[in-house]
This record gives structure tokens, sequence and C-alpha cells, in this order.
């Protein structure tokens, strides 16, 4: 599920928005596992019923620490949640979009590793970038930013906290205007120098946790299988994870391996076939209020719990 934009792809922040409304299932992979080479970014759940398991995907990317550094940056112009831009963890590891920086296909996120140098280098970067806390320059009257514009977040984390600095390109203030220099020069995780990595090939990111999306669109013609399908998994769509926006029809929650390997069974037996769950996936299902759409995504270690924000 590749997003095409003109501008490089955007990263988040982690926001309230567990997972309640419906079963919620236990964790069942563990990020301290170690990665299998055999993973297949393009494994395909096909409708004649010859399977690839989630399984053969490999063992989750082994990631030990807690995030030390990410950059955020919302488009205006796009509002779903998005994969993060960088993250940076204490062990090292750095979680970025595969596109557009690799030619790997069917994956959205790609991790290589920082030698401790290059970790501290990093950090320190970004330590310096974060001036202040909160926003930099003066917002509208109206207490938030005009449309047409970019937002910008950096967060570094002190002290045992993560301490977040923000911006848009549309504010004049010399010190937001080098927050978005720093921001864009490190879109491309490349600005840390070669020097600076232990493992400088990525490789696909293996998730233990995908988002669900759903929200109310699509015609009855678009439909692929009934909403009953999904039920003994999610529950009722109309009450899955939690409202979004204050929209009580757009919900997100998260599942683990487990209940996405069960997912992918049930969208076989409904004749869907999925192209890549390294990469995210949509489908359209009947409700009993209409047309419903979901959108599967992989999430990072900090969002197991929480799904990710659709604007800042």
């Amino acid at each position: 599920m590749r997003l095409q934009r003109s501008v490089p792809l955007l990263v988040l922040l982690v926001a309230a928005c567990t997972a309640g409304g419906a079963p919620t299932p236990v964790p069942s992979g563990d990020p301290s596992a170690t990665a299998s080479a055999s993973a297949d970014p393009t494994a395909t759940i096909l409708p004649s019923g010859q399977s690839t398991s989630p399984l053969s995907l490999g063992s989750p990317t082994p990631i030990s620490g807690e995030l030390v550094v990410q950059l955020v940056v919302f488009y205006d112009v796009y509002r779903a949640p998005v994969p993060p831009e960088l993250s940076l963890y204490a062990d090292g590891r750095v979680v970025t979009p595969a596109f557009p920086s690799t030619n790997l296909e069917g994956v959205l996120h790609v991790v290589r590793r920082l030698t401790s140098n290059g970790l501290a280098a990093a950090v320190a970067a970004f330590d310096g970038a974060v001036t202040t806390s909160g926003e930099i320059g003066a917002p509208t009257a109206s207490g938030g930013w005009e449309g047409g514009y970019n937002t910008y977040v950096v967060s570094v984390r002190r002290a045992g906290r993560l301490v977040t600095a923000r911006t848009t390109n549309a504010s004049a203030d010399p010190a937001a205007r080098a927050l978005v220099a720093f921001a864009e020069s490190w879109i491309d995780a490349a600005a840390a120098g070669p020097a600076a990595w232990l493992d400088p090939v990525p490789v696909p990111f293996v998730p233990t946790h995908w988002s669900i999306s759903t929200w109310p669109g699509g015609s009855a013609e678009e439909t692929q299988f009934d909403a009953a399908l999904l039920v003994p998994l999610l529950g009722d769509l109309a009450s899955f994870g939690t409202a979004q926006g204050g929209d009580p029809t757009h919900r997100c929650g998260i599942v683990d391996r487990a209940t996405l390997e069960a997912l992918l069974l049930r969208l076989q037996e409904a004749g869907v076939t999925v192209a890549s769950v390294l990469d995210g996936f949509d489908v359209t299902v009947r409700a009993p209020s209409g047309a419903v759409g979901l959108t599967v995504t992989p999430v990072l270690p900090e969002v197991v719990t929480a799904c990710p924000p659709a604007s800042p």
C-alpha cells in the first residue's frame, strides 16, 4: 500500500487511540526475537487456497531499547495515518519508509543500524535542533495553522521522556525556519553519513502488530465480502477500536500477528488476494450500515497499543 505523493513520505508520533470496543488480542510476537533472513515481503494469500502463511515472513525485527529520536512530517493535503519518516531506537536501529529511498517492493518500512558513534552523533544533532518544546512560530488567531502547509514535529529523548518541538513551513520565524531545514535534511536517513552505519543495507522491517482503520465509503458494487465474516475476530465494526477525530464512523484499533493471520485466512475464504502484509492492504466489506473500507497497516514498536494520528 504505497503512498504516492510529490513530497517525501511522512512520519508520525504516537497519539492515544487505544484499541477498545472489541476484543484486543494479546501480543504474540516478541520484538527481541532474532530476525530471520528468510523474511518474504511479498507473501501472498491466494484465493485458490494455496496460502502463504504470514509466519513465512520470519521473526519480528529485533529492536531493543526505547525510542530516542523521531521525525514527523504531516502534509496538509493528507489526512490519514502514515508511516514514520525516521524513528531511531536506543540499540541504534533506524526505521524509515521503504519508499522512495530503496527499491524494495511490498514493504512499508525498512531498518538499518547505526554504530554507537553514529547513534551518539544522531542524537546529539536532534538534541541541538530541539532548542525548545512546543510550538515554534506564531499560529493563526484561531489557534491553529492555516491550511496548505506542512507541519514538522521533531522529538528527542531527554531525562527519560520525549521532548518535542513543532512548527510549519508557513512560519517566517528564524527558529521555525531552522527546524524545518533540519527536518528536511534528515528525511533521508543518509544524513547520518556513510561511516555511521553498522548495517548500511536496509532490510524489510517485520512488525509484531498492525493497525486497522475503518470508515464508511464505497458502493455496494465495490464490496468484497460480508462484514459478518470478521465479527469473530474484530467484533462489530461499528464499535471496533476507538473513534478517530471525534467521528464514531471512523475507527482504528491494533491487532497482533496471530489475529492478522486469522484475518488473512478469512480473506482467503472470501476469495480476496492480499499482495503483501508488510506493505499493508485495503479491503471493502458489506456492513449493515453500508459499505465500509478497511486499511491494514504495519506499525512500529511504540505503536502496539495506540493508533497513529492522522493529523498533528
